[in-house]
């Protein structure tokens, strides 16, 4: 479904990209941000869009190929907002802007729920522990700042490691092991067939699917994978 995706980056980044926006005194860069970050999120809330970078195709794996680029966009944001860190009149604004957030989740949740309550409030948790953190390091200088860098590398290390164990099941096919099956009877029927005939031209290998409104499996040229005769040659 459009916008069925998980921005896997932690709340150290989304912290730091809600911060950029205060710390930020290049009013040029901020639009050059906004207007990229409009486009990132109307590629999974637009039709137009969706369609347009699914390359016209109903496929159920390219919104989730996509997420990496928003990922990396905010990571990149974030990233902006650090290289001003030590600036003197930078805003440490970690626990309002983590808290603001986390209201906004909490909200957003209870009107149109997604995931599990608990794991919503486990998000909240998350964040303002990762605020904290930030917060505890504006307090310290000299040797102690490297141990809260210590602190946040390890708990976004956890983090993410936590999301992935609870997306693992989420993402995951249960079935892999029977696509080496199918892919080898594929194999064999379509040699069958290039044996037999000449006459044949074969631009789609996939499994014909029982729900006739929809086509979850994109056409390509499968023909060059399996060295068949294809369209391209006739």
């Amino acid at each position: 479904s459009i916008a069925d995706l998980s921005l896997y980056c932690g709340s150290f980044v989304v912290i730091n990209v809600l911060l950029y926006w205060f710390n930020d005194r290049c009013l040029k860069r901020k639009l050059i941000v906004f207007a990229f970050g409009v486009v990132i999120y109307l590629m999974y809330f637009w039709q137009p869009l969706v369609a347009v970078f699914s390359l016209l195709k109903e496929s159920l794996s390219y919104w989730c190929r996509y997420s990496y680029l928003a990922v990396f966009f905010l990571i990149f944001v974030a990233a902006i907002n650090l290289s001003k860190y030590k600036n003197d009149d930078y805003k440490h604004y970690e626990i309002a802007v983590a808290g603001c957030f986390s209201v906004l989740v909490i909200v957003v949740h209870y009107v149109m729920p997604v995931w599990e309550t608990k794991l919503v409030w486990k998000t909240v948790i998350l964040m303002m522990a990762s605020a904290g953190v930030l917060f505890i390091d504006t307090k310290f200088d000299s040797w102690r700042k490297k141990l809260t860098l210590g602190m946040v590398l390890l708990f976004t290390a956890f983090e993410l490691g936590y999301n992935a164990y609870l997306l693992i099941p989420y993402y995951s096919y249960y079935e892999a092991g029977k696509f080496f099956t199918y892919t080898a009877r594929q194999e064999s029927l379509l040699e069958d067939i290039n044996e037999g005939s000449e006459f044949y031209r074969i631009n789609i290998a996939s499994a014909r699917n029982l729900d006739a409104t929809f086509n979850s499996q994109s056409e390509y040229n499968a023909g060059m994978l399996y060295g068949c005769n294809t369209i391209s040659t006739y």
